[in-house]
């Protein structure tokens, strides 16, 4: 095939010389046949190889990371790989091609029935011997509480029950799922040459820049993740990236007939694996006009003549006829059974992402940054994003990328300070698209190449685009039929900004760098999404965990306990969180666990609800007698409540019913709420310790008392004092502000008295600081604690100038503590002498 050989440049020869071998005059504008190649290409695979070693080595590397990911994620953890699956299922039963609205299109789940057929006729191709158990409980089991499309869920990642029958040796569905990965990463590896033969068809002697944008391709974790899943998305990433490349190369150097035919059957290949495939045609065209009006200057005009006008149809004919052979049939097959071409209004009809109403034009923008993102890392159902640093280093990275190419725009612009004379008819072919050595601006088939590439990318930029105003989701895999072109650009743009030295370091960055995030993403992000909890000994249990032995109603299931693994955290904090279970006998049921953790008043600040291992493990696949540590990441509310003690809580419910009742080894019923294990909930800053009334005492050399604001009914500022007053049978608010200078040693309580002239007492609170939501042996050094309290007056108190003392207790032993004013004397009976109030 030689439209997509890679040329084997000879360095030392003029251009002349490669194109005829020799120094002598160039060929006559129109030749035939054969003759009509201008460029000679070696079939010599040792030379291919020993030029391009860089290429061999990181195809090499990109199968190595593509089978890894296909053979170490889950099968059916990609986006509608059951309707994938079951579409090839149906070409190796023999029951033909699936339509939409039929029996045959809900077997394929309706929307995946729309798909052109050629993805899933290779794969069936090579399963069809497989014997496979379609309907077994292993392939069907759903996750119910599945986070499809929802990367900040904490569990529930995955859509099915993954069971060790899926496990090597793989026999029946397993296998096939296997072989279409396969397939798939085959596919996939098309892209990556592609993308490195488009490069090298622009700019010949940067075969450091090819291997650059190759390595964008390869190692992008995202396409890895397409290219080893079971999906016709890499079909049209493979084939469409031939397309671009026999379309840049038809602009730059001219294809002869049998290379324009190739061309044609690509298209077709294109178009037969996914719909968005036919949206490269226009590329395609651009780039025949671009070769039938090769001679400056460029004008449209200069098409209607004869000559130019009849080369352009000969070559449209065979290039669009071929493809009408190859994919034709397809687009009459929809005409007949669903009166339209592409079949989008069945697909429409089938799908239940339609937006109920479009958006507008403008309003896919906030869509884009969700789009950009995916199209680098967003793996399983939309739900398994990477670490928000690679994204920044993506957005960096596109940024930059597209900053180079407006530089390179820029330098298009630039006049030469001389230009070589035009000469015969096709003698830009022969350019072989090199650059000018002393300036940044390309000859002209260059920026034909480059204009068909831009091109081809907008046209599936604008389908998208077009696609996320009609349906819901944005996701960057719509974008892998344009990969190399993204690739290839994306490259360019970085190697401008750099001195051109600079591009072999650029590109082994890249590679290097992008290889280690794609390791990072399947090992750090994919895998552990979908892994089940690991079992632990007796005397691994943490010392610090409460234990319970809480065993449910009606199973063999127990809860020993719980741990939270911090001491303390903040609100939007991610606290990490573990349960232990243990099954006394074989479960029968598969019960639901709910995990959460409770802030102030007992409100639920965060939590989830699924099978215990994340929606990874149900009861039933447990072994008895084993003690399994359940982990989670359970993100904060960050509006919650603090200071306070948070709590965490657990428990099982059947679906769709409440909690089940439990009880304690000794038989005793559990209350409803039990609290495993307790942490501190701090503010997310220091709070203010600004008071209105100043004191400055110390409890025991752990506690401060900072001061006090008082809120006084009939205070003239709102802020009371001696001034204001109060009245018999009135309350007032009293807010303490304390200061932690170490963690006490116990929970303490608070007393606050008003007393009279005589020492009566006139009012009085005691209670915990916060009503006991955040206890003393909690407060970490340098916590301040807003601490009010609520006092009403007696209403037989007579007129009076009250004292109010404040202080802390022990309630265990009833012991004040020790209570020393800002010079260190002690205050008598251990109660500070904070101020005073008038009653009248």
């Amino acid at each position: 095939m030689s439209l997509f050989r890679i040329p084997n440049q000879q360095i030392g020869k003029s251009a002349n010389q490669q194109i005829n071998g020799s120094a002598g005059p160039l060929p006559k504008p129109r030749a035939e046949g054969p003759k009509r190649r201008l460029v000679n290409w070696s079939f010599d695979c040792r030379s291919l190889f020993i030029v391009h070693c860089s290429l061999f080595l990181l195809l090499l590397a990109y199968l190595v990371v593509a089978v890894l990911y296909g053979v170490m994620i889950p099968i059916f953890e990609t986006p509608d790989a059951n309707g994938h699956y079951a579409y090839i299922h149906e070409l190796t039963e023999g029951r033909g091609l699936p339509v939409q609205g039929t029996p045959s299109g809900e077997r394929v789940t309706g929307y995946v029935a729309s798909h052109p057929p050629l993805y899933y006729t290779l794969c069936a191709a090579l399963t069809f011997w497989n014997e496979e158990d379609v309907n077994r409980r292993d392939w069907v089991w759903r996750n119910p509480y599945h986070a499809m499309g929802h990367p900040g869920s904490i569990a529930n990642k995955n859509y099915l029950i993954h069971t060790p029958a899926e496990r090597f040796p793989w026999r029946g569905t397993p296998l096939t799922m296997h072989i279409a990965r396969l397939v798939s990463t085959a596919l996939g590896a098309l892209a990556v040459v592609a993308t490195y033969g488009i490069t090298l068809e622009l700019f010949p002697g940067r075969r450091w820049l090819a291997l650059g944008a190759a390595v964008l391709t390869a190692f992008n974790p995202m396409f890895i993740f397409v290219a080893a899943r079971v999906s016709n998305d890499v079909a049209v990433a493979g084939f469409g990236s031939l397309v671009i490349w026999g379309a840049v190369r038809l602009a730059v150097r001219g294809l002869s007939r049998r290379g324009l035919a190739l061309l044609g059957a690509a298209l077709g290949l294109t178009a037969l694996s996914k719909l968005s495939g036919v949206v490269l045609a226009p590329a395609v065209a651009l780039a025949l006009l671009l070769d039938a009006n090769r001679d400056p200057p460029f004008a449209i005009r200069h098409l209607l003549r004869r000559e130019r006008f009849t080369r352009l149809l000969i070559d449209a004919s065979i290039l669009f006829g071929v493809t009408a052979l190859v994919c034709g049939w397809w687009f009459g097959r929809n005409l007949l059974l669903y009166g339209e071409l592409m079949g989008t209004q069945a697909w429409l009809s089938h799908t239940a992402t339609v937006r109920p109403e479009s958006i507008g034009f403008l309003d896919v923008i906030p869509e884009l940054r969700g789009l950009e993102m995916s199209y680098w890392a967003m793996f399983g159902w939309f739900n398994v994003p990477a670490a928000q640093w690679m994204y920044r280093f993506w957005w960096v990275l596109v940024r930059a990328g597209v900053l180079g190419l407006m530089l390179v725009l820029v330098d298009q612009w630039k006049v030469l300070p001389s230009a070589p004379p035009h000469v015969g008819a096709r003698l830009p072919r022969c350019s072989g698209g090199a650059e000018e050595s002393t300036a940044r601006r390309f000859s002209p088939p260059v920026q034909a190449g480059l204009l068909v590439l831009t091109f081809a990318f907008l046209l599936i930029f604008g389908s998208v685009w077009r696609f996320i105003m009609i349906v819901l989701g944005s996701q960057g895999r719509y974008l892998v039929p344009v990969v190399a072109a993204v690739s290839v650009l994306l490259m360019l743009g970085l190697s401008r900004l750099l001195p051109r030295r600079w591009t072999p370091g650029l590109a082994t960055l890249l590679g290097g760098g992008h290889l280690a995030l794609a390791l990072l993403c399947l090992f750090v992000f994919i895998l552990p999404a979908y892994a089940t909890p690991e079992t632990v000994q007796e005397g691994e249990l943490p010392d610090d965990m409460l234990r319970f032995d809480l065993t449910f109603e009606g199973t063999s299931i127990q809860l020993l306990g719980g741990n939270i693994e911090v001491d303390g955290a903040h609100p939007g904090d991610v606290v990490p969180v573990s349960l232990y279970w243990r099954a006394l006998e074989p479960p029968q049921e598969d019960f639901v666990a709910f995990v959460q953790v409770l802030g102030r008043d007992l409100e639920p600040i965060a939590g989830v609800d699924c099978y215990p291992g994340r929606g990874n493990f149900p009861p039933t696949l447990w072994q008895p007698g084993l003690i399994y540590r359940d982990r989670y990441l359970l993100p904060l509310a960050s509006d919650a409540e603090a200071p306070t003690i948070a709590a965490l809580h657990a428990g099982l419910h059947p679906q769709d019913d409440g909690p089940l009742a439990a009880t304690f080894p000794s038989g005793e019923p559990a209350p409803d709420t039990i609290f495993l294990n307790l942490m501190a909930l701090r503010p997310p800053g220091p709070l203010s310790d600004t008071v209105t009334f100043p004191v400055g005492a110390r409890l025991d050399e752990t506690i401060t008392l900072v001061g006090y604001d008082l809120d006084l009914p009939h205070s003239p500022s709102g802020l009371g004092g001696t001034e204001g007053g109060l009245r018999p049978g009135e309350t007032f608010t009293i807010t303490l502000v304390w200061r932690a200078e170490a963690t006490p040693a116990a929970d303490y309580t608070v007393f606050v008295h008003l007393l009279d002239e005589s020492g009566a007492l006139v009012a009085q609170a005691d209670h915990p600081p916060l009503e006991g939501a955040y206890p003393t042996s909690f407060w970490a050094p340098g916590d301040v604690v807003r601490d009010p309290y609520r006092l009403t007056v007696g209403d037989a108190v007579p007129p009076c100038a009250c004292t109010l003392l404040v202080g802390m207790y022990d309630p265990e032993t009833g012991m004040r503590l020790p209570a020393y004013d800002g010079l260190g004397v002690r205050f008598k009976n251990d109660a500070i002498v904070a101020g005073g109030v008038t009653i009248r």
